[in-house]
């Protein structure tokens, strides 16, 4: 494959954005992503979907780490309604656990 802006050089590499084959005089590196070197759109989309990619996993930790609190929770909360004898407390602790389990699992509620 060669470069779409020198023909006669080889491509080392293809821009995650526009898809042009790149040679080493045209490429860039911007967030660990292959770009073209002197195309602002392509370097601002790179860099938009890194800050987006970044955003999803903080988004995806966040959800974990509530769904571990109310879990805790969960597995409090039917201890005492157990200890207690009081239904009411253990059947709402169960509602919490099935939440934070679905949480985990990532799936739609």
């Amino acid at each position: 494959m060669k470069c779409y802006n020198h023909h006669d050089r080889d491509a080392f590499g293809v821009c995650k954005s526009c898809g042009k084959a790149l040679c080493l005089e045209c490429i860039d590196n911007i967030e660990n992503t292959v770009c073209c070197k002197n195309n602002e759109k392509c370097k601002e989309f790179i860099k938009n979907a890194a800050t987006a990619i970044n955003d999803y996993k903080k988004q995806q930790n966040s959800k974990k780490i509530m769904s571990i609190v109310f879990l805790l929770a969960s597995i409090i909360g039917i201890i005492m309604g157990i200890k207690n004898n009081s239904f009411a407390v253990v059947l709402v602790a169960i509602f919490f656990m099935a939440l934070s389990l679905i949480m985990m699992t990532d799936k739609k509620v």
